[in-house]
């Protein structure tokens, strides 16, 4: 008998321990929820909580919440602001519904302070409208694992759906979203990873477009305490490829292919550098390629603090419907004081701009571009006279050319049969194409016997320099008058 006492205790003192357990937890990730909201609409108020309903219980709780996609802003734009108490029904909102399951053991599946599964509610009529194309599928589903620390994974989907065209013969196929984030306690880092395989639009007549692959990655670290989601690290978007065919008035179907757009934002002590990669693996115009394309630019030497602290200001314009209905000049007077400072302190900090790399190639060679300017001791008050501000300009250019790539562009541009040559038939299309071509190789023989080029048998070649007010092409002082046949300055 005693033996069966003492388990009945044991049993109910675990049990106990458990529902405590459970309870604490269930304080602790409501607490953290709170938060997380909080930052949001600090941070981002262009997203704006209009009804929030959590209801806390021992081992699970509820929540639902609306959110607003644009804050006051379309409201201030129909100069019919809502009033914060307002449900919000005339915003662009969404409702999530999360059902909640508190630890150490959420629903049995894990070991973890909640797990909390969230769909998108639907009102009846858009509900009924998805049901064809979803069936009982949620439109949008997450699961979110809450450590006890504070930080935790979420997963989120979408389903995939094949559609008739309203009104039009044609359908449309999407393959559905799947992503995972990992994210650290107050969300000071995170990492994110989206898949969208794959959109089709088809139409019986034979037009078509597909995106394939789309994929956006994020790897970010927030940088300020009392500045949230200000963060440097990295982030991709990519295509795999998008095509174009059998569209009205396009001579030629289209494929583009590997689209990738990185951004790098690398912290160096009080500094942030903002770094841009666009690029395209090929781009094939009927049997015309073109590629790879590349546009690089970059941004560097920012004082971090100073550009969260624009950041935080420009935010607040979505908060306050008062300023999204004014005028420019409303707009520039609630600025110009806190701008003034923070332009002050972008200059000087001797900022610098770069556009790193522009490219594109095909067969016949390649065409790239690259420049640097940076302002060395700038002030504001120089910003007042634009001759002080030159002073201080440095900046340097390199662009070198296939010649035979640019007049066989201009010979046969890829698309003859645009706007401008409509009325035009095809053999005054290539007329026009040769005269290009012609007065192209003219300047370019032109500015090489002055010196302002070089030519490397098919390859065209030059650098510019701009320094203490001087600007400098290929070595030569630049005349604008040499761009009409005139001599070169003498130096």
């Amino acid at each position: 008998m005693k033996k069966v006492t003492s388990m009945t205790l044991i049993v109910a003192l675990v049990a106990v321990a458990y529902t405590a357990s459970a309870w604490y937890l269930g304080k602790n990730v409501e607490a953290t929820i709170n938060d997380q909201y909080s930052n949001m609409e600090a941070s981002q108020p262009y997203l704006k909580i209009v009804a929030r309903d959590y209801q806390r219980g021992i081992f699970e709780s509820e929540e639902t919440v609306t959110l607003s996609l644009f804050g006051q802003m379309p409201a201030a734009m129909s100069n019919q602001a809502a009033a914060p108490d307002e449900e919000g029904d005339e915003l662009p909102a969404l409702t999530f519904h999360s059902r909640i399951q508190h630890g150490p053991f959420p629903g049995f599946s894990t070991f973890a302070a909640a797990v909390s599964e969230t769909e998108l509610v639907l009102d009846d009529e858009a509900k009924a409208e998805l049901a064809e194309l979803l069936g009982d599928k949620a439109a949008y589903s997450q699961r979110t694992v809450i450590k006890f620390d504070g930080s935790g994974t979420a997963t989120f989907s979408s389903p995939k759906f094949d559609t008739p065209i309203p009104d039009q013969p044609g359908h449309i196929a999407w393959e559905g979203i799947e992503g995972s984030m990992d994210f650290s306690p107050g969300m000071k880092s995170f990492t994110m990873r989206m898949l969208a395989p794959k959109l089709e639009v088809s139409e019986d007549k034979g037009s078509q477009v597909n995106f394939t692959d789309l994929v956006f990655e994020a790897d970010q670290q927030q940088i300020f305490e009392d500045l949230p989601y200000m963060f440097s690290g990295t982030s991709r978007f990519s295509i795999g490829s998008i095509s174009v065919a059998g569209i009205e008035d396009q001579m030629e179907p289209v494929i583009l292919k590997q689209l990738v757009y990185d951004v790098d934002l690398p912290l160096q002590g009080d500094h942030l550098d903002i770094i841009t990669k666009m690029g395209m693996e090929n781009l094939l115009i009927g049997e015309e390629s073109f590629g790879p394309v590349h546009f690089d630019m970059s941004f560097r030497h920012l004082h971090a603090r100073t550009l969260a602290e624009i950041n935080q200001k420009l935010m607040s314009i979505y908060s306050d419907p008062s300023l999204l209905e004014g005028d420019a000049e409303m707009l520039i007077a609630y600025f110009r004081d806190d701008l003034m400072v923070q332009a002050e302190t972008l200059l000087t900090n001797d900022p610098e701009f770069s556009l790193d790399r522009i490219s594109f190639a095909n067969p016949d060679g390649e065409a790239r571009l690259a420049a640097r300017a940076k302002l060395s001791g700038a002030t504001l008050e120089m910003m007042a006279n634009p001759l002080m501000l030159l002073a201080k300009l440095e900046a340097t250019g390199d662009l070198s050319l296939s010649e035979k790539m640019i007049v066989e562009l201009l010979r046969n541009p890829p698309f003859p049969s645009g706007t401008r040559n409509a009325d035009l038939t095809p053999e005054e299309i290539s007329a026009r194409g040769q005269a290009s071509a012609d007065q192209f190789q003219q300047q370019v023989a032109m500015l090489s016997e002055q010196g302002y080029l070089q030519r490397e048998g098919q390859l065209i070649k030059t650098n510019m320099a701009f320094k203490e007010g001087q600007l400098t092409v290929n070595g030569k002082p630049f005349n604008p008058g040499a761009m009409g046949g005139q001599p070169p300055m003498q130096q």
